[in-house]
């Protein structure tokens, strides 16, 4: 509001190719538009989107772009839907009430994920200000938003407010490390070709929205359990030949006990994990003969060409 009273005026030019020039270089970086867009707000989404028409038209590094919603996602993001100047939602869902996140997030990214691809333009569906991470929910965190946004097909970025009075990082080692887990765990995995199909696992413990189901049909099926007490069964109608499965421990990083097989084409009981099955708990099924991991998309070569989106790891700035 404060640079040409919110129009695309000389003030607001020279800023954004100031910030462009002194940050644009740094590698996947990411321009949030506007901090918590509100339809509310005297400002009307063209104007949000004259701005990112300059930001493209003046940004040689062609970075992805962004707009931060503020709440009511379809009320402020809905507006940018199938807008091919944008690259990637920048959800917030921190003030919802206490109970309300219980199953949410993996259905919200996958509202979002179906949503931007019906409009004809794909978008990285993220999550950069969910409930705020505490020293005392970091476990929760890990249940309730990590794993659904992952398994779902999103990204995510934890937030806290606690910086502002105390630098000490170590306070976040909890979820620091089981944010590296579920990565080492992503990367065994084609996740670019790979979409949610939760309702393929049964009768498993509900507990913090129950199991959360990530495949690609007929090849690899990631599984995670909040609360692993019970895993019900897993459904591979239409599937051919035999399927290995291994467990992996979500909050040591490690695939533990026995290989199981699956048979292709029938719904099969999954299984207890191999020790404390009251914690979360993921499964990894290969299809036997062909569910070896394809080559990963390849960034291109070209000097400050566009890196897929879908493979970028996003820091934003907000402008």
């Amino acid at each position: 509001m404060e640079l040409d009273n919110a129009t695309l005026g000389t003030e607001r030019k020279l800023y954004y190719r100031e910030l462009i020039a002194r940050f644009g270089y740094h590698n996947a970086l990411q321009w949030n538009i506007n901090e918590e867009y509100c339809w509310r707000y005297p400002i009307s989404p063209e104007m949000i989107k004259q701005w990112a028409s300059y930001i493209r038209a003046v940004d040689p590094f062609d970075r992805p772009l962004t707009v931060h919603s503020q709440g009511w996602q379809e009320r402020t993001w809905g507006y940018f839907v199938g807008d091919n100047r944008f690259d990637s939602t920048s959800l917030q869902y921190y003030r919802y009430p206490p109970g309300y996140e219980l199953a949410r997030y993996g259905k919200e990214v996958e509202y979002w994920r179906n949503r931007t691809s019906n409009s004809g333009r794909k978008v990285v569906v993220s999550i950069d200000e969910g409930r705020e991470t505490s020293d005392t929910n970091q476990g929760l965190q890990r249940k309730e938003l990590l794993w659904a946004t992952l398994l779902s097909g999103g990204q995510l970025e934890w937030s806290t407010t606690t910086f502002a009075w105390n630098d000490n990082l170590r306070r976040y080692d909890s979820i620091n490390k089981a944010s590296g887990h579920a990565l080492k765990f992503m990367a065994q995995i084609p996740f670019w070709q790979m979409s949610p199909a939760d309702e393929l696992v049964t009768g498993e413990n509900g507990s913090y929205g129950g199991a959360q189901v990530f495949a690609k049909a007929n090849d690899v099926y990631a599984v995670y359990f909040p609360n692993a007490s019970a895993t019900g069964s897993i459904n591979l109608g239409g599937t051919t030949g035999t399927f290995t499965a291994r467990w992996y421990n979500p909050r040591t990083g490690v695939f533990e006990g026995s290989t199981r097989t699956f048979a292709g084409n029938k719904t099969s009981a999954i299984g207890a994990p191999p020790a404390s099955s009251g914690d979360d708990w993921a499964l990894l099924i290969r299809k036997t003969a062909t569910g070896s991991r394809p080559a990963a998309p390849v960034a291109p070569t070209t000097p400050f060409a566009t890196q897929p989106v879908e493979s970028t790891r996003l820091v934003e700035v907000v402008a």
